[in-house]
């Protein structure tokens, strides 16, 4: 390399290797800085951004009952359109659902359907 040493190189190495990784270390640190704080108690759910949307986990956020559209609904597990829909049905009829457990009134939500979405959701 150029008619420096083994001894040279392996320094030019390092150094190069060092420095390359306090770019990636400063990178890493911008883009935390740059999340939003979400430490503070969330009343709405978040709206995602169409690029968020493809790349968000399938995990669901915590869903208001009481205000969620059908493509929120539809994020539960266990919850596709046709169910999104009998729930905004019922809660339409009925009015606002009081606890999670109001569910289990929905035709087609069970014990064990409900024990999958409970972890997700929340009434207002």
């Amino acid at each position: 390399m150029l008619g420096f040493t083994k001894r040279e190189q392996g320094v030019i190495l390092f150094l190069c290797s060092c420095f390359v990784a306090g770019l990636g270390i400063q990178t890493v640190q911008r883009r935390w800085a740059s999340l939003p704080d979400i430490s503070e108690d969330i009343t709405e759910p978040i709206q995602l951004s169409n690029t968020a949307a493809m790349t968000a986990p399938s995990a669901p956020l915590i869903v208001a009952l009481n205000s969620a559209d059908s493509t929120w609904l539809e994020q539960l597990p266990g919850v596709g359109p046709i169910m999104a829909k009998r729930i905004i049905d019922y809660r339409e009829k009925h009015g606002a659902f009081r606890t999670p457990e109001d569910l289990m009134n929905v035709k087609g939500i069970g014990r064990k359907t409900f024990e999958k979405i409970k972890p997700f959701v929340r009434c207002e």
